[in-house]
């Protein structure tokens, strides 16, 4: 499953008001970034990277809803978040997307399975919602990924890092390894 992830703002950063944004306009900008081991917040680590983007500050909040309404209520800042989180904020004009002169940040999702728990009720039901959202979500069924016999989803980034995933079982507890 393709996830998109897009740089927001508040509704009066001045960023917002630009028809089209380049890089070069995110220097010394505050970010608020995700926790450690959170993968959004290595995609945002690496855009920052190389783009070669000097920051201001960056805070770092653990939850995509604190980020949100610390960026609404505070009116400043920037982050990079996935669509399926901002797109109710975005609608009712909470928050803005900023029309990036860049590449769409997108990401894929595949699920993958203990056999310990693949025919249990509820994944089943996990796994069907998941299919009826997206007809090309792979499934996979790999007991080395998946400790506790916990549901796992594991990102792949199209981060020009060669042969590197990120495995964030339900828990939330990361598990890094090489594909």
């Amino acid at each position: 499953m393709e996830d998109e992830l897009f740089i927001v703002g508040s509704i009066q950063h001045e960023l917002v008001s630009k028809e089209l944004v380049n890089m070069a306009d995110l220097q010394n900008q505050i970010w608020f970034m995700r926790e450690e081991g959170s993968g959004t917040r290595e995609y945002l680590k690496h855009m920052i990277r190389s783009n070669g983007l000097k920051v201001k500050s960056i805070l770092t909040i653990s939850s995509n809803q604190a980020i949100k309404e610390t960026i609404i209520h505070s009116g400043q800042g920037l982050s990079l978040l996935s669509i399926h989180t901002i797109d109710r904020e975005v609608r009712q004009h909470n928050l803005s997307i900023l029309s990036l002169n860049h590449p769409a940040f997108k990401r894929l999702f595949s699920c993958v399975c203990s056999p310990v728990m693949e025919n249990k009720r509820h994944v089943m039901a996990f796994r069907e919602l998941l299919r009826k959202k997206n007809k090309t979500l792979a499934f996979i069924t790999m007991p080395e990924f998946c400790f506790y016999n916990f549901f796992c989803i594991i990102q792949y980034w199209q981060l020009q890092l060669p042969n590197i995933c990120c495995c964030t079982h339900l828990s939330v507890w990361p598990l890094w390894f090489s594909t």
